[in-house]
C-alpha cells in the first residue's frame, strides 16, 4: 500500500511540475522519496531464504562449502610456484669468451690489412729507382731481340735450300 502511494505522489508531483513549466508559471521545487535500491531488497531476500532454511539443507550445504574449499587448497598446493635451479651456463665467462674472441678477430685483421699494405706501397725513394730499373731492364730486352732477328737475318741469307 505505501509502495503505491509513493507512486502517486511521483506522478503527481511530475503531473504539476509538467503543467506549471507549460503554463509559464513559476518553478516549484518537486520532493524526492528515497526509495531502496534493488540490491538491498535482494540482500534481504536472501536472509530471509536463509532464515527458512532447515538444519539439514544448512549442514548439507556447508559440508559442501568445506569440500569445495579443501579442493581448492589442493588445487593451490599442485599450482604452488616452484623454483627451477639456475641453468649451469650461467657460470661460464660468455662475456668474457666474447670480448676475447671479438678482440683476436680485430687484430688478425689488422695484421692482415698491414700485410696488405706493405706489399703494395714501397717507400718513395724506391719508387723511381724500380722504375728506372723496369725501363732499363725491358730496353736491354729489346736490344736483344732485336739483336737475335738481326743474326738470323743474316744467316738465313747464306744458307740455301737444296
Amino acid at each position: 500500500m505505501k509502495e503505491s502511494e509513493d507512486r502517486d505522489i511521483h506522478l503527481n508531483s511530475d503531473y504539476k511540475s509538467a503543467l506549471a513549466r507549460s503554463s509559464g508559471k513559476h518553478w516549484t521545487p518537486v520532493i524526492t522519496v528515497p526509495r531502496p535500491f534493488s540490491m538491498t531488497l535482494r540482500d534481504e531476500d536472501r536472509k530471509d531464504k536463509a532464515r527458512s532454511q532447515s538444519r539439514a539443507s544448512f549442514e548439507v550445504q556447508q559440508a559442501r562449502l568445506e569440500r569445495e574449499r579443501l579442493e581448492n587448497e589442493v588445487i593451490k598446493a599442485k599450482l604452488k610456484f616452484k623454483a627451477r635451479p639456475a641453468p649451469p651456463e650461467t657460470c661460464y665467462p660468455l662475456y668474457h669468451d666474447l670480448v676475447e674472441q671479438s678482440e683476436n678477430r680485430r687484430k688478425i685483421v689488422t695484421d692482415l690489412r698491414k700485410e696488405e699494405l706493405n706489399k703494395i706501397i714501397n717507400p718513395f725513394s724506391f719508387v723511381e729507382r724500380d722504375q728506372l730499373k723496369a725501363r732499363l731492364k725491358a730496353e736491354k730486352l729489346r736490344i736483344q731481340r732485336d739483336e737475335q732477328e738481326r743474326l738470323v737475318k743474316l744467316t738465313a741469307d747464306t744458307f740455301k735450300v737444296m
